[in-house]
């Protein structure tokens, strides 16, 4: 059995605003964005119960801490883009704008509201995927989580996958017949 437990948290967004001055006296202001993880308690489910007795499940993966730890992982290549990002435009500023206060004040407009972190994540995958095996004698088994049932049979010597997606209050069951494993 394999159960999917709800979604990847989504990255959230911080954003600094920071003036930088020149060697002429012009003032810029410039927007540094990240993207981080808001620690997140995990949701909690029902336990499932097979033919009338509740069974536990292993977490197999944890695809938050995962998420988590490619983001620390490309933290120091984002602060370098972050980095080379606001030097590329103080450098299209200074040779757009010159002396102009308008065309500063404009980049400055610009610069802050242009400004966003990649906040794209793995929020398609399952936050938590647990796994558990039993072994049943062959025919008919009722598994029931969250009161609802969902009957599948299993054939003599074979092996059937039961995959269970879980997401908020609802859940979603298949069951395939796998053969002799």
């Amino acid at each position: 059995m394999l159960e999917e437990q709800g979604v990847v948290n989504a990255m959230q967004s911080w954003n600094l605003t920071l003036p930088v001055y020149d060697s002429q006296g012009n003032t810029a202001l410039y927007t540094v964005a990240l993207p981080y993880y808001v620690p997140a308690a995990a949701p909690k489910f029902s336990r499932m119960v097979l033919d009338g007795k509740a069974f536990k499940s292993s977490e197999l993966v944890d695809t938050n801490l995962m998420a988590q730890q490619q983001l620390t992982e490309n933290m120091p290549t984002i602060l370098l883009r972050q980095a080379l990002r606001v030097y590329a435009k103080d450098q299209i500023r200074k040779s757009t704008a010159k002396d102009d206060d308008v065309g500063n004040l404009i980049f400055n407009v610009w610069n802050t509201l242009t400004e966003q972190p990649d906040t794209r994540s793995w929020q398609t995958l399952p936050s938590v995927v647990n796994g558990a095996s039993q072994i049943v004698k062959a025919g008919s088994h009722t598994l029931t989580l969250d009161g609802q049932d969902y009957t599948f049979d299993v054939r003599d010597r074979q092996t059937t996958l039961v995959w269970v997606s879980r997401q908020g209050g609802n859940a979603t069951i298949w069951h395939k017949q796998l053969g002799r494993m």
